[in-house]
């Protein structure tokens, strides 16, 4: 592994910001070049991925309708039959959540450590001896 290789191996970091979950579901994709429909595959708060026969370039900008959803977005890569979709605004998890079905509490992690002050007490959560 050259340098430059191993630079990059230890920044890199993952590009998807939300976590994705298994879909399923009709989806309808229209551009300024067309209409397109396709199957849904997976879903997250930032985007999704398309099953979808000779999809939109990279870079178009789509609206995505699905489950009675309409969501602005860019084409943002396209491989095969199929293409990845970044929503101009990120959706609710809940949204997420009942697509996948799961009616269970999302706990995700607890926090980020970037938010955590250093140095300061957590009063009122313990009781004083």
């Amino acid at each position: 592994m050259g340098q430059e290789q191993a630079k990059a191996a230890a920044t890199w970091v993952e590009r998807r910001g939300s976590e994705r979950v298994p879909v399923s579901g009709v989806v309808h994709l229209q551009t300024a070049g067309g209409d397109w429909r396709g199957n849904i595959c997976d879903l997250s708060e930032t985007g999704a991925r398309v099953e979808i026969s000779n999809p939109p370039p990279v870079g178009a900008t789509a609206l995505l309708k699905w489950d009675g959803l309409e969501l602005f977005s860019r084409i943002v890569w396209v491989k095969d039959d199929g293409c990845g979709v970044m929503f101009d605004k990120p959706i609710s998890i809940a949204v997420v959540e009942n697509a996948r079905g799961d009616t269970s509490v999302r706990t995700g992690p607890p926090a980020n450590l970037g938010n955590i002050p250093y140095g300061k007490k957590r009063r009122g959560l313990a009781p004083n001896s």
